[in-house]
Order: C-alpha cells, then sequence, then structure tokens
C-alpha cells in the first residue's frame, strides 16, 4: 500500500562539503557516483587533494553522452587515478598515489 504523498524540501549541498561534513575523519575507501549523466560534472568539482578514496566508481552515461567514458578518464588521470575496471554500465578507477598507511 502507498502512502500519502507529500513534498519535502531538501536543501542542496556539495559533494565537498557532504565529505567534509559525514567523513573528516574517517578514510573514504570507495566512491560510487551515478548521477544521470552529471558524474563528470560531480567528479571535476569533487576536491581530490583534501580526499582520496581508494577506489572511484562513476557511471558516464554513453549512452546519451557519447565519449564521456573519454572524457571521464582523461579527467581521473589528470587528479592520479588509473582506471581498473569497466562494466557494461560503469567505469572504476584506483588511486595511483604512492602507497599509504589504511
Amino acid at each position: 500500500e502507498v502512502g500519502e504523498a507529500r513534498w519535502i524540501d531538501v536543501p542542496a549541498l556539495r559533494i565537498n562539503d557532504l565529505v567534509r561534513e559525514h567523513f573528516e575523519d574517517h578514510t573514504l575507501a570507495y566512491m560510487a557516483i551515478d548521477v544521470e549523466g552529471l558524474d563528470l560534472d560531480l567528479l571535476r568539482d569533487f576536491d581530490f587533494e583534501a580526499t582520496r578514496p581508494w577506489l572511484v566508481q562513476a557511471e558516464p552515461s554513453e549512452h546519451h553522452l557519447p565519449k564521456n567514458s573519454e572524457r571521464i578518464n582523461e579527467h581521473m588521470q589528470s587528479v592520479g587515478y588509473g582506471l581498473i575496471a569497466k562494466t557494461d554500465v560503469n567505469l572504476i578507477f584506483c588511486d595511483q598515489a604512492p602507497t599509504r598507511q589504511a
């Protein structure tokens, strides 16, 4: 049974603010991005200097953004991540920075 429908206003929050607020004292091991065609925009906004997840997954949405996988891969390489896996719908990157403590 479906309950009563209602609107809930939720303030917009940038990803760096979200990470700072909820993960400041923790190592972010895995970050999955899936924002329906806006993954590259979000990855460009993400502060990889302040927070370096070990693994990053992104959905390039090639079906409506041709060559977006290439653009995402180029950006991730520019911030020190290497492509380690590709599924039908996702790219997975690993931090290529020197070994660090867990």
